[in-house]
């Protein structure tokens, strides 16, 4: 877990270190912050440096600190997760005392925090606070504690991987083998051997592919065994695992499952042999693919191949089979595509809910539309987070096809204002630098009725520099925006099933809030001093909780 990457890193080179400010203005100063009095402290600071035209690293970093701590001694878990936001984006050292009541807080969302800056650390008592962690209210933040003592390889992680294991229902012990295989000691490796063979067949699957996740051969002969298991379950799995380990003594068996009634089990073991150099074995994949299996067509994306088949799939009246045949002809760079990929773009989150969709061990995946009401909080995040995520991947692979496709996908997502798309895209644009591309930009700052696209718009302007026209806009929308509250954040999914490689358990910022931290990012790159007045303004004057992000922004700049 770990915060998600907001800034590049920031060098800027001060002149002189040398102070105008007065040794009596800097001590009124230290004494100000030091007392908890930070709105005089920054008002006696510009007071003396605008007076100066200098500004002094070491009073900043005390004001910008006193910020932060000031925010771990409240009681309030909003405030104590926005101090924790401001001092990681600073890599300011975290008090432990703070670490350790964070993990006792009712707020899964300062727990998750409090976790994801333990796991950035090497101290020596990183190890002891993270087992607070254990002794959470939430499934979630307990699985991820023990999988940060495990890759760091405490002496007590495996341990704890048991006592967790003994209390949960047996139903729920598919999560640990992956402890198992990560830990990789002999003792692990046994009981990860003994998994494959655990009456839940759900686990014994699981011990297969964390053999596989983390490379753990030494199950092949146990892999091997498992092939001829009459379940198709495990069938499927163990087909999968020895296409990754590169089996060349299991053609034969792989090659009586392509024979197998399950289509799954037939695609993991043709998948495996294709591995295996038996390249004749797509066709039995682009007939799976033809008859619209879902894994199947998702597995043409990776090995290519198949193009008629997915062009004639794009006339399917499912639209699900039409949107996969369209995700794997983009990954092989067909423009064909285009007019799906473009349909799936424009659909509102609402119309369409996008979420992972995997074959019944789990080897194969894909993407489904969910069906049926979404009440929860979490599922709703949980679903419009993934449909994002696969909107944006469509996005950024639509780059490949070539500028011109790519500018008219532009042209129609700002045309209809979806605003869902406009962060993504206006980076895109922007690292485009062509000459259409700027012109959309441009265009795009102009667009009435859109405040959010004309907001990015007008950054993406700003970062490129030589538009100098674009500068006095971004500087008006951070002061007009740090009245509001700056940073919320989206609320996590709790869910251990949700949990993938792709989606990862991560707290980031909403939308709203990407967009201020982006345009000061690129504030502080463009104005030095400048910058770090309107930081100081936008403390004194905005929302008393953008102050702890702000400051966060102050010591990374002066850093």
């Amino acid at each position: 877990m770990r915060f998600f990457r907001l800034f590049s890193s920031i060098a800027l080179i001060f002149c002189s270190t040398a102070y105008s400010i007065s040794e009596t203005a800097q001590k009124q100063i230290l004494h100000l912050a030091a007392v908890g009095e930070i709105d005089e402290a920054i008002k006696a600071y510009l007071q003396h440096s605008q007076t100066s035209k200098e500004h002094s690293i070491d009073l900043l970093e005390q004001i910008g600190t006193k910020i932060i701590q000031l925010g771990f001694k409240t009681q309030d878990p909003e405030t104590c997760l926005l101090s924790l936001f401001g001092a990681n984006i600073a890599r300011l050292p975290v008090d432990r005392k703070f670490l350790t009541r964070a993990f006792k807080s009712s707020n899964p969302l300062l727990q998750s925090a409090a976790l994801q800056t333990l796991s950035m650390e090497e101290m020596d008592d990183t190890e002891n606070i993270l087992k607070e962690g254990v002794k959470s209210d939430f499934l979630m933040i307990r699985l991820e504690t023990l999988f940060q003592l495990v890759q760091r390889h405490s002496r007590h992680a495996m341990g704890l991987v048991e006592s967790l294991k003994n209390i949960l229902h047996p139903q729920l012990h598919f999560f640990f083998p992956e402890f198992y295989a990560l830990d990789g000691s002999d003792e692990s490796i046994n009981i990860l051997k003994q998994m494959t063979h655990d009456p839940n067949i759900f686990v014994r699957v699981s011990a297969i592919l964390s053999a596989v996740k983390y490379d753990r051969d030494t199950l092949l002969p146990v892999i091997r065994a498992v092939v001829t298991h009459p379940h198709p379950v495990e069938q499927e799995a163990a087909a999968f695992a020895l296409g990754f380990f590169k089996d060349i003594d299991a053609k034969i068996k792989l090659e009586r499952l392509t024979k197998s009634p399950s289509p799954d089990v037939r695609l993991a073991a043709s998948l495996s042999l294709l591995k295996l150099g038996f390249f004749e074995h797509k066709e039995e994949i682009v007939r799976l693919a033809k008859s619209g299996h879902p894994f199947a067509i998702s597995t043409l994306s990776e090995v290519g191949g198949g193009n008629q088949e997915l062009v004639e799939l794009l006339k399917s009246p499912h639209h699900m089979t039409r949107y996969r045949a369209a995700y794997a002809l983009l990954k092989q760079r067909d423009p064909r595509c285009v007019p799906t990929i473009t349909e799936i773009l424009v659909t509102p989150t609402y119309d369409l809910n996008l979420v992972p969709f995997f074959s019944p061990a789990r080897s194969l995946s894909s993407f489904e539309s969910y069906f049926g009401p979404i009440k929860e909080t979490e599922l709703k995040n949980s679903i419009a987070s993934y449909t994002n995520y696969i909107k944006q991947s469509l996005l950024i692979e639509a780059l490949d096809l070539g500028e011109s496709y790519f500018l008219n996908i532009a042209t129609t997502l700002l045309s209809l204002k979806k605003s869902e798309m406009i962060p993504i895209l206006v980076r895109l644009l922007e690292n485009l630098q062509s000459k259409e591309a700027i012109e959309l930009l441009k265009k795009s700052t102009q667009m009435p009725g859109a405040p959010f696209i004309r907001s990015y718009a007008n950054l993406a302007m700003y970062r490129l520099g030589n538009f100098k026209e674009f500068d006095k806009a971004t500087i008006e929308f951070v002061k007009d925006s740090v009245s509001n509250e700056m940073i919320s954040f989206q609320p996590l999914d709790l869910d251990p099933r949700n949990k993938t490689q792709k989606n990862a358990f991560q707290l980031t910022p909403s939308e709203r809030s990407q967009l201020l931290l982006e345009t000061f990012e690129a504030l502080l790159v463009r104005h030095e001093s400048e910058g770090i007045d309107l930081i100081l303004e936008c403390i004194l004057k905005g929302h008393p909780n953008n102050r702890y992000a702000l400051a966060g922004l102050l010591l990374k700049m002066i850093q």
